[in-house]
Order: C-alpha cells, then structure tokens, then sequence
C-alpha cells in the first residue's frame, strides 16, 4: 500500500518534469475588408468602394520573423452609365468592372517590443503575381456586348498592421496593405483576419 501510495505521489512530479509542449510554429488565416482603387491614367469619378478576401498560410521563425503564402482577390466597380438621346430616352447602360486574384510570398516582422494589452505590431513586404480581368458590358434594348481585357504580371505590396491575442492559439487582426501590380493603378485595403495556430 505504501509503494503504491508513493507511486501516486512521484505521477505529479514526473509530469512536471518533463518538457513543456513545443510553440506552435505554423498558422492559417482568413480576411474580409475593404479596396479602395486609385486608377493614374482616368477619373475615378463613379470608382465605388470595393471588397478584399484572402487566405494565408505562414510559419513563425524564432527571430520574430513570419513567413506567409496568401491568396487574395479584388473586386471594384464603378456605378452604372446610363447613355440616353437628346428627349432623354434611354439608349443603353454601361457597367464598368475590375477584379483580380494575387499569389503572394510575404514576410513580416513582429514588434514584440511594442506589445500593449495583448495587442502586437507588424510590418511587412510581400511579392507575387498576380491576374487581373477589365470588364466593360454595354446593355441596350436589343443586344448586350461584353469586352474584357486580361493582364498577367509581377506585384508587390507593402503591409502594416497589429494583433490581438483572442487566446493562446487564435489571434484577429486589423491590416492596411499598399498593393500595387494592376497596370495604372494603386489599391489601398483594410481588412479584418481571423488567425489560428497549429
């Protein structure tokens, strides 16, 4: 009885003993915000506000480094034209679209240094390439013709935002990204993400 009495009390010891769990080193996220387009060679007169989504994966590196792979789509469009004749019958409507998809490498560095309430900085730079689709559709009363216009190149961004830490394994953040590749065009996004370690 004794031995096994002593056996009991040696099980917390030993559990104490040994190595506490790894860090978790690997994480996936989602976000969801705002695009705003600012095109350099016509108005953006009628430019409406428009949506980013993406996915992330990434791996934490022990110097305060991150390194991420994000997919991340654009879309914007600009209100409806409406052409009409002189007694203001109309004659057809114009919807004018953009959208893209991007495939990113990004690295970050978190500022750990400026941590306040759970709540830590980053900064970041990102490289990829990206597809982007121009689409105009002209509608009358009776025909509708579509033109789009395909370019494929090189992208970059410049990122900045900060993290909460929900729990040990999920963290929300608020991120601004600077993105540019579109052809005579900047974007500038805040977007909300959802982070989970594993």
């Amino acid at each position: 009885m004794k031995k096994l009495f002593s056996l009991l009390m040696l099980i917390p010891v030993l559990m104490w003993a040994q190595d506490p769990p790894a860090p978790k080193k690997q994480y996936v996220g989602v976000n969801v915000g705002t695009d705003y387009c600012f095109l350099t060679n016509k108005s953006n007169s009628g430019l409406k506000v428009g949506i980013k989504a993406g996915m992330t994966y990434g791996y934490y590196f022990d110097s305060g480094f991150r390194g991420e792979l994000e997919v991340s789509y654009r879309k914007n469009s600009f209100r409806t034209k409406y052409n009409s004749k002189k007694d203001d019958a109309l004659v057809s409507k114009e919807y004018n679209g953009m959208h893209s998809w991007a495939y990113l490498g990004n690295m970050f560095y978190d500022l750990k240094q400026l941590t306040y309430q759970q709540i830590v900085p980053y900064v970041g730079i990102g490289v990829g390439y990206g597809q982007f689709t121009d689409k105009i559709k002209y509608k009358s009363n009776d025909k509708v013709n579509v033109e789009k216009q395909r370019d494929d190149r090189f992208v970059y961004q410049g990122i900045a935002g900060a993290r909460y830490a929900i729990n040990e394994n999920v963290f929300a953040a608020l991120e601004y990204k600077y993105f540019c590749g579109k052809a005579h065009a900047k974007d500038h996004s805040i977007a909300l993400s959802l982070i989970r370690n594993f």
